[in-house]
């Protein structure tokens, strides 16, 4: 089965090793999401599945291959990724920023890169500033066109290979309410529609839950679960992972899902079992 996994993964950063013997694996169509606290390794975690932080120990694998023995391009050709912080100093049109994700396929016709771009700005809302420039836009409109870039790349692998994976690191930070819900619900189709495997890191709980297969709590550099959000989201865990009593409640429109609320008055006690 395709997979893009960590296997007994750690990685040192200055003298502190920040992700200690993680094991996860990415399957297409499938969204997992990456929580913990701040420092917990979310974001090396990350880096090192995107090829820019080395192993100290333990190994990467991009179906059954050493991430470590592909080059920038071959790595380029298979997994998307999207930095917390995309800067770009030049001053371009917006579909030319989305149109760089068919870089590393000089393969693609102008008119399979057309398609893409065409359907990313849709997937990231953005038709309304297809004439605007890079310059002239918000922080969160520019991380939406990134987020297109990222899918133009993501389509253009899966063409190649009949899958891609993306990681993004914050993708929502950025964007106001309904945006957040627009990318994760976009994720959350297209994982299943285009045979996708992505992985979010990110700190919204609830919003998480709502669109994730699965989620993995980073602490301290270690797992500290790895499993559906019904599972994954328990009380005891999440005080154990973030440090204060939380309650994970039913939630009150959709019989599958959870809803996370801080404890404010101390107790962790939960009725969703």
């Amino acid at each position: 089965m395709n997979a893009f996994e960590t296997c007994a993964l750690s990685v040192r950063r200055g003298s502190r090793d920040v992700i200690r013997e993680v094991s996860i694996k990415l399957r297409v169509g499938e969204v997992v999401g990456v929580l913990g606290p701040n420092g917990a390794g979310k974001s090396s975690l990350l880096g090192a599945m995107a090829g820019e932080l080395s192993a100290r120990s333990g190994e990467v694998l991009i179906d059954g291959r050493s991430l470590a023995g592909l080059d920038a391009l071959a790595q380029a050709r298979i997994r998307a990724v999207l930095p917390q912080q995309a800067a770009l100093t030049f001053d371009l049109a917006l579909t030319d920023v989305i149109r760089m994700g068919a870089y590393p396929f000089a393969q693609a016709t102008p008119a399979q890169v057309d398609d893409w771009v065409r359907q990313s700005v849709l997937d990231a809302d953005l038709a309304h500033l297809e004439a605007a420039r890079y310059g002239e836009l918000s922080g969160g409109e520019a991380q939406r066109i990134q987020f297109a870039r990222v899918l133009v790349q993501a389509r253009a692998a899966a063409a190649a290979t009949g899958h891609a994976y993306i990681l993004l690191d914050e993708p929502t930070s950025s964007l106001d309410p309904r945006h957040q819900l627009f990318v994760m619900q976009r994720m959350h189709q297209l994982a299943r529609s285009e045979n996708f495997g992505v992985l979010i890191v990110m700190h919204d709980i609830n919003l998480a839950a709502q669109w994730c297969s699965r989620i993995v709590l980073l602490n301290e550099g270690k797992v500290a679960s790895d499993a559906p959000p019904t599972i994954a989201l328990t009380p005891k865990t999440l005080e154990q992972v973030f440090g204060m009593p939380m309650r994970v409640l039913p939630h009150p429109l959709e019989s599958q899902r959870i809803l996370v609320l801080a404890d404010v008055n101390g107790s962790s006690s939960s009725s969703a079992g």
